[in-house]
């Protein structure tokens, strides 16, 4: 439990990571998660950036209406999904072919049709007909393939700089029976806003530069509600069921099949009733101790987190095998102690952060928005 006596003493920093992991529960329980999970990497640029490298798409429609079962020279909507010796399946009507060819620039391919036991079948090359890259077939003693390229992506965020300062009068560290608790009880406090401050950044912060009051250069962050567009869902109105299971291929497209989805309270009250006793409560993480409701889509698990600084009626699903705290040398939190106020009769400290957020490719995380009950 945390409370006044956790705070009193001297506090390292491996002591402040556990009452932060502990505390984060309620307050910051995203970035508890991470520091519960190990999910930390320093940086030593104030701008750090990261490749995400998006593996190519596996499917393609054909394109045309002028093709049938003896078509061999196929026009599709994207050539680059495949490579010569290439096995395509056409979904249709499962028949298989071999590539031959590959021209990108007028999106055609050369195929050799009804590979195996399969027919050439008109219906295969129908307009929009889905066609699957099923994987290549080397020949024997072939050269090395050419390259399937993917598309590598530079990202990059930048370093904000988290303080809250804790000012006690003088008076009150020379009443010993008074001092620790007063000490303890403003660090508690300030702990809370720094978490709380930390966490709203995760999820609502905006990338930028500029300058402070006092004209000094200030940086901040990307949250993820920012820089998620790919996998937006506009409910628009209440919830439903199905709501949740069309978007879930969606959810679950790029990634891992279990995501941690931080609710917002009307959008947990609304999942609450469509699910009701098919919701499984989890014992939650083991570090970090947080309560965790499973919901099971079609396509992937979300264990959901009720959080209170996400917008009420939003989803934020989030990827954890794809985000990181980044913080500076000397950036994780921790308290920095023993500063005077210019001669006057009070001492300071403060809590004291330094990180930002890497979050890999936007598309492994996504959003449900616009719930109203």
């Amino acid at each position: 439990m945390i409370n006044v006596g956790t705070f009193t003493g001297k506090l390292s920093d491996d002591v402040v990571r556990e009452i932060a992991m502990v505390a984060g529960v309620d307050d910051a329980p995203f970035w508890a998660l991470m520091l519960a999970r190990g999910l930390s990497a320093p940086t030593v640029s104030e701008s750090p950036e990261w490749y995400s490298a998006s593996v190519g798409a596996r499917t393609t429609l054909v394109n045309g209406a002028a093709f049938d079962e003896t078509t061999t020279a196929l026009v599709v909507d994207d050539a680059s999904v495949f490579l010569p010796s290439d096995v395509i399946l056409f979904e249709a009507t499962r028949e298989v072919g071999l590539v031959q060819a590959v021209v990108t620039a007028t999106n055609t391919l050369t195929i050799t049709r009804g590979h195996g036991a399969t027919l050439a079948d008109a219906l295969s090359v129908a307009d929009n007909a889905v066609v699957r890259n099923i994987g290549n077939a080397a020949g024997e003693g072939a050269d090395i393939p050419g390259a399937r390229l993917n598309d590598n992506t530079k990202i990059t965020n930048l370093v904000q700089t988290f303080r809250e300062s804790i000012d006690v009068t003088g008076r009150m560290t020379r009443v010993n029976q008074d001092t620790e608790e007063v000490r303890a009880e403003e660090r508690k406090k300030k702990f809370q806003e720094i978490l709380r401050d930390i966490e709203q950044a995760l999820f609502h912060g905006v990338k930028g530069t500029g300058t402070n009051a006092n004209g000094e250069r200030v940086t901040t962050m990307d949250g993820l509600l920012t820089v998620i567009a790919s996998s937006v869902n506009d409910v628009g109105g209440a919830l439903a069921i199905a709501d949740i299971e069309t978007f879930s291929e969606q959810m679950f497209a790029f990634g891992a099949k279990r995501k941690v989805g931080f609710a917002g309270s009307r959008y947990m009250t609304a999942v609450s009733k469509l699910y009701g006793s098919a919701l499984r409560v989890t014992a939650g993480e083991v570090l970090a101790g947080i309560r965790v409701t499973e919901l099971q889509t079609p396509h992937g698990f979300i264990e959901l987190v009720n959080h209170t600084g996400i917008p009420s009626g939003t989803l934020v699903g989030v990827d954890m095998d794809h985000v990181r705290i980044r913080p500076t040398n000397g950036g994780q939190l921790r308290l920095v102690d023993g500063r005077s106020g210019n001669g006057a009769d009070r001492e300071q400290e403060e809590w004291m952060a330094e990180h930002t957020l890497q979050y890999s490719d936007e598309r492994f995380h996504f959003v449900q928005k616009g719930v109203t009950g």
